[in-house]
């Protein structure tokens, strides 16, 4: 996947394959979008901005004097939720890029905890900035995308990701490592990260290029993060949006 260098102009990805949608916006809206870590569609990010303008099929956002033309289905101007609650899990901005922790306080704006590097961290955003993590199939959610069963393989190969927008028959999607992905509706399966889990219960965990199973043996950080006893053997620690209650029986198998 290409793009254009900043030097000739706003960065574009020439080789979008679509769909491609006329924006509902204007201009000056802050809203989720799907951006480059630096000048290629190879590796992206989900981060909030404000919308500098809109074009036919992308949108225009203007970051650190860089022009970056966005395609409409990977922009998303996120309704407020109606029903957060203390403790929900959910995905909000900071350090200009996304971070997954759960509600502390709920007002007119909401305090998140989350976990960014190696450090706890609270910050209060608006409504507008935050996704709830409620097992919906919908923008920023953590999702497991499965591939079709190589010849002579046992099981497919697994990418843990977050959806951004599907269409009739294909989904777009960003792997953990910043990959995008346009796949079939039918290899998209969205995980149930949300609720808190309680030791003892068994779950299952994303890493990389797979999931594996294990049980909860202690809730760290009010629930930011487990550490997993793994049915293989030995333990790990994830992070919420890594950790799932379910899957598909043809992963699991």
């Amino acid at each position: 996947m290409a793009s254009l260098p900043s030097t000739s102009g706003p960065v574009k990805w020439v080789d979008f394959t679509g769909p491609f949608e006329k924006p509902t916006l204007k201009g000056g809206e802050h809203v989720w979008a799907v951006l480059p870590v630096s000048t290629g569609w190879e590796t992206l990010k989900f981060a909030e901005h404000e919308v500098t303008r809109v074009d036919d099929t992308t949108v225009v956002f203007r970051i650190e004097g860089t022009a970056y033309e966005v395609p409409a289905v990977f922009v998303n101007q996120v309704e407020p939720p109606r029903d957060i609650e203390k403790g929900d899990a959910v995905m909000a901005s900071a350090h200009d890029a996304r971070v997954f922790g759960r509600v502390l306080e709920v007002g007119s704006k909401i305090k998140v905890r989350f976990r960014f590097a190696s450090d706890n961290e609270e910050l209060e955003v608006e409504p507008a900035g935050i996704i709830k993590l409620d097992g919906k199939l919908k923008f920023g959610a953590p999702v497991l995308v499965q591939d079709e069963i190589a010849e002579g393989a046992k099981v497919p190969q697994v990418h843990p990701s977050q959806f951004i927008s599907q269409d009739g028959a294909s989904t777009w999607v960003v792997t953990f490592t910043g990959k995008p992905l346009h796949v079939p509706n039918a290899n998209v399966h969205v995980m149930s990260a949300g609720p808190l889990r309680h030791a003892g219960e068994k779950v299952w965990v994303a890493r990389q290029e797979e999931v594996v199973p294990g049980a909860v043996r202690e809730v760290l950080d009010d629930g930011i993060r487990y550490r997993i006893q793994l049915d293989a053997g030995g333990e790990t620690v994830a992070p919420l949006e890594a950790v799932t209650a379910s899957i598909p029986g043809t992963i699991a198998h």
